[in-house]
């Protein structure tokens, strides 16, 4: 349970079982490298907001981990955005696009 706790975000059951069947810790290091990368990446990408300049109807839309897509930890600018008013803009799939000045911010 020891290398478990120190080598992954916690241990579970199942986890804990498939460590004993593989016999000891470097057989378990050995099936840990072996394994494919699940890289945190995708997860947050998925549910991070990116900054687009122009409104999305002009342009296309790279998918969160695509060579070439950018993205920031925020939507709006606490001194830029100041006294600007944010418009709402329902899309087909139930989320809203908030714009300022026209150009979409993000996406909830």
């Amino acid at each position: 349970a020891k290398l478990l706790l120190q080598g992954t975000y916690g241990p579970t059951q199942e986890s804990l079982q498939e460590a004993r069947n593989l016999g000891s810790p470097e057989a378990w290091v050995r099936d840990q490298i072996d394994k494919p990368a699940s890289l945190h990446r995708v997860h947050y990408r998925k549910r991070a907001n990116g900054y687009v300049k122009n409104a999305l109807r002009h342009h296309g839309v790279r998918d969160a981990c695509e060579r070439g897509s950018r993205w920031n930890r925020h939507a709006f600018n606490r001194w830029r955005d100041i006294g600007k008013t944010i418009e709402e803009i329902p899309t087909s799939s139930g989320s809203i696009y908030l714009n300022v000045d026209g150009i979409v911010r993000t996406e909830v």
